[in-house]
């Protein structure tokens, strides 16, 4: 299955199967969370076109959990016909950075504990961070988002995007609709630096003085 597929499959999915599982999601041993391919297909269609938007965002960083919100996003990138680059939430701060230069995205996405890891750093004014994920947050995360908010354009997802300029996505209710998958192949899961170390964040493979 290619790329340019995902997005039309599951939409075709949740047309065919909707109450179908299509993800369970693990937050602890006592809590596990079922998302139906109709759920999962609406997240994808929102991430889609919330990501519409973002003309210049080529590349979007996911600072997210293994979660249903993760894999909407993926998708939605892919509808979007844009790559996506998901982050290891292991990684510390000069990780990260690395990695977000090396990117130079305009538009990504994090959740709660994300935002911890980034308010231990100097995060580039210039990307849009988007928040996904449950609230209340917790208040050590909250802490952590105020003050980011303070330095660069932190909001959450979605209302910061709405309401939405007309699009494909926009038009009747259908399965369906949303932004047609790319012609070019070019959304897909990027790893920029794949063998950093969490601890030196150094290449695993590479050689130091």
């Amino acid at each position: 299955m290619s790329t340019e597929t995902l997005y039309s499959d599951l939409m075709d999915q949740a047309a065919r199967h909707p109450e179908r599982v299509a993800l369970r999601y693990c937050r602890s041993a006592a809590q596990i969370e079922t998302t139906t391919y109709a759920q999962l297909a609406a997240m994808a269609r929102d991430y889609a076109c919330g990501f519409a938007p973002f003309a210049s965002a080529r590349i979007i960083p996911l600072l997210l959990p293994k979660s249903a919100h993760c894999v909407a996003a993926m998708l939605g990138a892919i509808a979007a016909g844009k790559a996506f680059a998901c982050l290891n939430r292991k990684l510390r701060w000069p990780q990260i950075q690395q990695i977000l230069a090396a990117v130079g995205p305009t538009l990504a996405l994090v959740d709660g504990i994300g935002a911890q890891t980034l308010a231990a750093g100097s995060p580039d004014p210039v990307t849009h961070w988007r928040l996904v994920g449950d609230a209340p947050l917790p208040a050590h995360q909250q802490r952590a988002v105020e003050l980011l908010r303070q330095r660069i354009d932190l909001q959450s997802w979605p209302s910061a995007l709405t309401p939405l300029p007309p699009s494909p996505c926009t038009r009747g209710e259908g399965w369906g609709e949303g932004p047609p998958p790319p012609s070019g192949g070019i959304a897909g899961c990027l790893t920029p630096h794949p063998t950093l170390s969490p601890r030196t964040g150094r290449g695993k493979n590479e050689q130091y003085d």
